[in-house]
């Protein structure tokens, strides 16, 4: 199984995560911005795509979307997440999207963004193509729980850090 993922940023945790888990399970992936607050020593090789013009982006995530069996996208309001949702609905071979989210349920103030919110997540959420994983504790699977996804789909995901990095 052919495993791709996309990173928002390469910050310090997100660096360990792709050294320590991703290389070494051969799980590929990219970065959607190269710019953090979260600096690093670390530096990454990888693809960053906002370096990317707009038809080189359209195409590495199409390529993507063809060449994987499995896709996690840290978030679902960026554009290689809609990108590969809407391949995915246009396609005939379907594929898993895995969302890694920490975000914690929350509610919008302003009424009419918390309508767009709730029929965009709703209808994504309540998709049997994508997975949640929900970072942090179980509270963050309410996130997930509230817009319509089936329990069976929302994984934990616990926050890790690299100890060996703070054991001197």
């Amino acid at each position: 199984m052919r495993v791709f993922c996309y990173f928002v940023e390469p910050a310090a945790y997100t660096l360990d995560l792709a050294v320590n888990v991703y290389n070494k399970n051969k799980i590929d992936h990219c970065f959607i911005k190269e710019s953090t607050l979260v600096k690093s020593d670390r530096k990454s090789d990888k693809i960053f795509l906002n370096r990317l013009s707009f038809f080189s982006k359209l195409s590495f995530i199409h390529t993507i979307f063809k060449s994987n069996d499995f896709i996690i996208v840290n978030g679902y309001n960026n554009y290689p997440f809609i990108l590969t949702f809407m391949f995915n609905i246009l396609s005939s071979k379907k594929k898993y999207l895995a969302i890694d989210s920490d975000t914690q349920l929350s509610f919008p103030g302003n009424l009419l963004k918390r309508f767009f919110k709730w029929i965009y997540l709703s209808f994504i959420f309540r998709s049997k193509y994508v997975i949640g994983f929900a970072g942090g504790s179980d509270t963050h699977k309410d996130l997930f729980r509230y817009y319509g996804m089936q329990e069976d789909r929302i994984f934990l995901m616990p926050m890790v850090v690299d100890n060996l990095k703070f054991r001197q």
